[in-house]
């Protein structure tokens, strides 16, 4: 929880002294690659599907967060922009959530044809000994 609060208070601090968000970005993402990459190698995605899957969430939403984030902090303080960004994101993934659900009738989770019902409950049967 630390280190997520004092990215607001660091990244501003940064940029109001020598940084710009594009050095900000990747110093980011040099050091999260870096400290990430022994994890990689030991435990290899399986398949192109799930490379693919790393890819594209790693160029979609690593660096516009990032950069939209780090633009905001140009303007206004950072207690402001962490207000903003840790309120704003959980609205935007639940809306990217829904609308990437597609095929599913309304009120209904992704892969939820696949459980049996809440409410019903396994049944047991044990051995006679």
């Amino acid at each position: 929880m630390l280190i997520y609060a004092s990215q607001f208070v660091l990244s501003r601090w940064s940029m109001q002294r020598t940084l710009s968000l594009w050095d900000l970005a990747a110093l980011r993402f040099t050091v999260a690659g870096l400290l990430s990459l022994p994890i990689v190698i030991r435990h290899r995605p399986a398949g192109a599907v799930a490379v693919r899957r790393l890819v594209v969430l790693s160029i979609a939403a690593g660096a516009p967060y990032t950069l939209i984030m780090y633009a905001g902090l140009v303007v206004a303080p950072a207690a402001q922009g962490a207000v903003v960004i840790t309120g704003v994101t959980p609205v935007v993934t639940a809306a990217l959530a829904a609308k990437s659900s597609t095929g599913t009738s309304r009120g209904e989770r992704p892969g939820s044809a696949a459980r049996p019902a809440l409410n019903t409950r396994p049944e047991y049967r044990w051995r006679d000994a």
